[in-house]
């Protein structure tokens, strides 16, 4: 059976119940045995075995409350590989539209009646360990903007600029009256398994280990973080040389151009929004210096948000010590510059980068 789908077992409640009640068997059945070998065996061998089989018990129900507790936990923590990952999603990537967004669904004929603000990205965008939708940062600037302004939410985690095109031009409404373009430094058009990392394939194990780490939530979320600690800096040294090759620098660019064209052709303003990486901002300017250099000169509005998240602590806007993406905070953040840009923008602002 796939590990995928031997998951989705491993991950219901009854799974789990299941597992209570052969413990609650098994100490019955290890009882019964040591107080019948109390009655019939005497000396150092029932002394040590009846304390082995105690030991044992008591660990196997450590092991199992650390796990219900585990199960119980309603967070994520970014990486999109371990159990407690999964099960955020389950819990909160709702609602989910009709065209497979974390939004709600909006008709042609419901946005043709104000203004509608396309927003495309990825997680950031999307809100990845933000529990509530509604407090992601498009559907805030939709609250902020007002009735005139209908915001729809074009994002999914693990997007790259590939993706922001088609998702452009195959939405089913094609005249907003603004384009914000969300840009991560791991907006790429690369599988990351293509990347030189060594210890990447290290995320998925097969045999024995596969099995314990798509079965358990405490095993799955001690593997993944133990492994991330040596794949983080071999994807941000891939990330780094990739951004150095002319090769790939050409690619990414035809995308952009393309993102561009789009907004041109609608006669749409294009904002920008270039993210950092948390929790270190600066990590990130290396690379991001590309897309202010690409979009200088062309008609766009670019948003530095490393100029407006640096004034605050980066833990505090981050989701948790384990998931980096933007919390709630950051998400407010964002909606509340955001909103000052779209109203100048629909007004006819000129193209410049704010800081």
């Amino acid at each position: 059976m796939p590990w995928q789908e031997w998951r989705e077992i491993a991950m219901s409640p009854w799974f789990y119940i299941s597992g209570v009640v052969l413990y609650a068997v098994l100490t019955t059945c290890v009882l019964l045995l040591l107080r019948r070998s109390a009655a019939t065996t005497h000396g150092r061998w029932r002394d040590g075995a009846e304390k082995s089989a105690l030991v044992l018990l008591a660990i196997l129900f450590c092991l199992l409350a650390v796990e219900g507790y585990m199960r119980f936990l309603n967070t994520g923590n970014g990486n999109q590989i371990d159990m407690l990952a999964a099960q955020w999603m389950k819990r909160n990537w709702t609602p989910v539209n009709s065209l497979g967004y974390r939004d709600d669904d909006h008709s042609p004929g419901d946005l043709e009646q104000g203004k509608t603000i396309f927003v495309v990205g990825d997680s950031f965008t999307a809100g990845l360990g933000v529990a509530d939708y509604r407090q992601t940062f498009p559907k805030q600037l939709e609250q902020i903007l007002g009735a005139e302004f209908r915001v729809v939410t074009i994002a999914d985690h693990g997007w790259n600029v590939g993706d922001y095109h088609e998702a452009l031009t195959n939405y089913p409404f094609q005249q907003p009256n603004a384009v914000v373009l969300n840009l991560f430094c791991n907006d790429i058009e690369v599988d990351p398994m293509e990347l030189p990392t060594p210890n990447l394939p290290r995320l998925f194990p097969g045999g024995a280990l596969g099995f314990l780490t798509n079965t358990s939530f405490a095993i799955s979320a001690a593997y993944a973080q133990i492994v991330l600690v040596s794949v983080m800096p071999e994807l941000q040294q891939g990330l780094l040389d990739l951004f150095a090759n002319p090769e790939y620098l050409e690619r990414l660019n035809g995308y952009l151009d393309r993102l561009t064209e789009y907004a041109e052709s609608r006669d749409a303003p294009l904002i920008v929004m270039v993210w950092p990486m948390f929790p270190s901002l600066d990590q990130s300017d290396q690379m991001n210096r590309h897309f202010f250099e690409f979009f200088d000169g062309r008609t766009a509005i670019v948003m530095d948000m490393k100029a407006l998240l640096e004034h605050h602590t980066p833990m505090d806007l981050v989701v948790s010590r384990t998931d980096i993406h933007p919390n709630e905070r950051a998400h407010e953040l964002a909606a509340r510059w955001l909103a000052e840009v779209v109203v100048e923008a629909t007004a006819g602002a000129s193209s410049r980068t704010l800081q």
